[in-house]
């Protein structure tokens, strides 16, 4: 479908709509990124159905949104083609400057654990003050510094202590692996993506596909197990290391352990590819079983954080399931709660092993509540890791601004 026809009548030109001119546009007027790019793709959708629109009515609705945020201030200088008065800007230790994002600065205290209220308003005060103390301009440093101080005063030792452990962390250069298991509907793939949000990490990667690769590669005649769903893959014509069983778990365990064991290399070349490219990865699926976490390629230049989702109460798993109203047609929900007693005892094992292995298990509820849990044992990770660099950042403490 061919983009929607920009008409400025003033200007008498003609241009397709494209979202980055007017994601720059907001960002000129000091809206974040994120949230610019978001309002430039709601129009698009609101108007791909037009052959043509006006700049005046991409104006208007983009004032629309940003009133609905009440981003009153973006607002005012987006109408009036200005740029913030009097912008605050940032300086790295390498010199480079960037414009202060009062969205950027707010995740950075969100990582710390503090709600993102209230980490809102740290970040608003804390923006103010240098602006009625006259800056202009200040370094990575001094910013450091003056929120881990307003941290310290507004929320206690713990959460200043968080900060300079991520500000650790953005120093050190080193990757992010996060490796999330969990049996079938315990809510990985919710977590993981609301976790790439958090975090600002842009490479994920779900088993599942792996799986299906595999499984255009592979023949099903060659590898039955690999074209079975994990819950059933003991059913699958045994190959040569699944060994017949009479107990109807230890075939559910051979079942799935063979077709794990079979998506160990895919996961192996996703996590030593991150390695290489000393890129932060989030990779998620319930063919990451626990002794596979634990074999994964590791260096000491990377933070490895694995982790075990679990749904505790067999009714909460149940009803996650019958929610699945909008699943395709192959994964209705009846296919599951058919094999309720399966996935059930896949878990089971599943987190068995997982505390055998001292895997972390994390109690699978709300995808908020859970990826603050799962917030909470990476900052663990980096106190065993980067708790003495911490301590030497009490004097220098920097922003940090991503991973």
């Amino acid at each position: 479908m061919a983009p929607t026809t920009v008409v400025n009548l003033k200007r008498r030109t003609r241009t397709p709509y494209l979202r980055g001119i007017l994601t720059r546009s907001l960002q000129k007027a000091g809206l974040g990124f994120d949230s610019a790019h978001l309002i430039a793709t709601k129009i698009r959708d609101l108007i791909a159905s037009a052959e043509e629109v006006t700049s005046f009515r991409l104006r208007e609705l983009a004032v629309q949104m940003l009133e609905a945020q009440q981003e009153n201030a973006v607002c005012r200088r987006y109408k009036s083609g200005g740029e913030p008065a009097r912008m605050l800007l940032v300086r790295s230790r390498d010199g480079q400057t960037t414009l202060f994002s009062q969205e950027v600065h707010r995740r950075s205290l969100e990582r710390t654990g503090i709600p993102t209220r209230q980490a809102r308003a740290t970040t608003a005060r804390l923006y103010h003050r240098l602006r009625a103390d006259g800056e202009n301009e200040i370094d990575t440093t001094r910013l450091g510094q003056l929120t881990h101080q307003a941290l310290l005063n507004e929320f206690g030792e713990e959460s200043a202590r968080h900060y300079l452990l991520w500000s650790a962390f953005r120093r050190s250069g080193r990757p992010l692996i996060i490796l999330l298991g969990g049996a079938p509907n315990c809510g990985k793939s919710a977590v993981s993506l609301e976790l790439a949000s958090r975090l600002e990490i842009v490479r994920t990667q779900s088993t599942d596909i792996l799986r299906d690769v595999m499984r255009l590669m592979i023949p099903q005649r060659l590898w039955p197990v690999l074209h079975a769903y994990s819950r059933g893959a003991w059913e699958a014509p045994p190959a040569q290391d699944i060994q017949p069983a009479s107990d109807r778990h230890k075939r559910i365990a051979q079942g799935f352990s063979a077709q794990a064991q079979l998506l160990a290399v895919p996961c192996e070349a996703v996590v030593g590819r991150a390695l290489r490219e000393n890129e932060s990865l989030i990779m998620e699926g319930v063919h990451l079983h626990p002794t596979l976490l634990k074999k994964l390629p590791r260096n000491e230049a990377a933070i490895v954080v694995p982790v075990m989702l679990a749904v505790l109460k067999p009714e909460d798993l149940r009803n996650r399931i019958s929610g699945w109203e909008s699943l395709p047609p192959q994964h209705r929900s009846e296919r599951y709660l058919h094999r309720f007693d399966d996935i059930w005892q896949l878990q089971s094992q599943l987190l068995s092993e997982a505390d055998r292995l001292a895997i972390p298990i994390v109690n699978s509820k709300r995808t908020a509540t859970t990826v603050n849990s799962i917030m909470a044992v990476i900052r663990e990770q980096l106190e065993v890791e980067l708790g003495a660099v911490a301590e030497q950042l009490l004097a220098t403490a920097e922003e940090p601004a991503s991973l």
